[in-house]
């Protein structure tokens, strides 16, 4: 006789709960090398009862609300760890949107669903994925695989820079990923304007070759302004508290769109300008460089008289001067000059050919 299979529910120790003053705190259990865990820890901090009263101008964010749209829900391991998945969810204070299928859903269906979900999160399952206790968070449409305890410290880890609801600690830890979310959302800053690697080697190059155009000037310029601009709407965002009074968490019969009650808490703050006053000054190097050097056409190319016959003589010229480095550049950019004093050349005398112009070699 065949043993039948034991669906046996998922370990349900993960959930913490303390008595004190009637709260129930939830906290799920730590990820292996995960640094999401590490500021999960502040991520469910109930409000103290002695904390001060919260002031009128300050912000105090919603709770989440997740879309968990659960596909093959007539197969018994799916069922399971969507029913575990839902009680971490609600225990920790978020509220739970279902949308449940009998059956395999396309992933074309998923994708548009997650697209057009008025929740702040969706997740997905199907029997796949649960076959190794997964669930699915999709980000702009592109899904991205985990456990159910990780979904609940990403949950929360997402959510309070969503709301600019960032601690210190926090923000000590803040992936690169996040970083720029953050400058994107309450700056406006795209990623690419930060990285000026691209701007400053064709800068370099235009130095090296002794052709400085005013449009390298203008992009300095205007990523100059961006940041500027980025920076007044960091000043201007509104106070975001750190801690919040604890919701608890729902079971939702219909999703209704909400607005992000979006802000920034001093560490966040604080972590945004600096990136930006940082890539300020960089831009003002790469400006006092430009302006130094910058030509304002193309030189002319040097007339040539012409000849019957012989090789045309051509004078070397070293491209790689002494004295300068781009290094020296970025650093000492308030030096008067660089390079060599006027050179004449006038070419081998003693050969017969073309003759040329004396060339000069001017100052950068």
């Amino acid at each position: 006789m065949t043993t039948p299979i034991v669906i046996t529910r998922p370990n349900k120790s993960v959930i913490l709960t303390s008595n004190n003053n009637n709260t129930q705190k939830v906290l799920p259990p730590p990820p292996q090398n995960n640094a999401a865990y590490t500021s999960s820890i502040l991520l469910n901090q109930a409000l103290s009862p002695n904390s001060p009263p919260m002031s009128p101008n300050v912000l105090v964010p919603r709770a989440p609300v997740v879309h968990f749209f659960i596909c093959d829900y007539g197969n018994a391991k799916v069922k399971s760890i969507s029913d575990h998945f839902i009680d971490l969810l609600v225990s920790n204070g978020i509220k739970v949107f279902t949308e449940r299928y009998a059956t395999h859903q396309a992933g074309f269906q998923v994708r548009a669903a997650s697209l057009n979900s008025n929740a702040d999160f969706f997740f997905q399952i199907h029997s796949k994925t649960a076959g190794r206790g997964h669930v699915r968070l999709y980000f702009g449409g592109q899904p991205k695989r985990m456990t159910v305890e990780e979904s609940v410290c990403d949950v929360w880890s997402w959510w309070r820079l969503m709301c600019g609801s960032i601690s210190n600690t926090e923000s000590e830890v803040l992936s690169s990923e996040k970083l720029k979310y953050a400058l994107k959302v309450f700056a406006n800053i795209d990623s690419d304007i930060l990285n000026i690697d691209a701007l400053q080697a064709e800068i370099r190059a235009a130095v090296d070759n002794h052709s400085i155009s005013s449009e390298l000037l203008q992009s300095v310029l205007s990523a100059q302004t961006m940041i500027n601009e980025g920076r007044g709407l960091v000043q201007a965002q509104k106070v975001m508290r750190i801690e919040w009074s604890r919701e608890p968490g729902a079971l939702l019969t219909r999703c209704v769109q909400m607005p992000v009650i979006r802000g920034l808490s001093q560490p966040l703050k604080d972590l945004l300008l600096s990136v930006l006053d940082q890539t300020f000054s960089k831009l003002q190097r790469l400006e006092n460089i430009v302006r130094k050097y910058r030509v304002s056409t193309p030189p002319p190319p040097e007339p040539t008289l012409p000849v019957d016959s012989g090789p045309e003589v051509e004078i070397p010229i070293d491209g790689q001067q002494p004295g300068l480095s781009w290094g020296a550049l970025l650093e000492s950019v308030k030096d008067e000059s660089y390079g060599m004093n006027h050179i004449t050349s006038y070419g081998d005398m003693n050969q017969q050919g073309s003759f040329r112009q004396p060339f000069l070699i001017d100052e950068f």
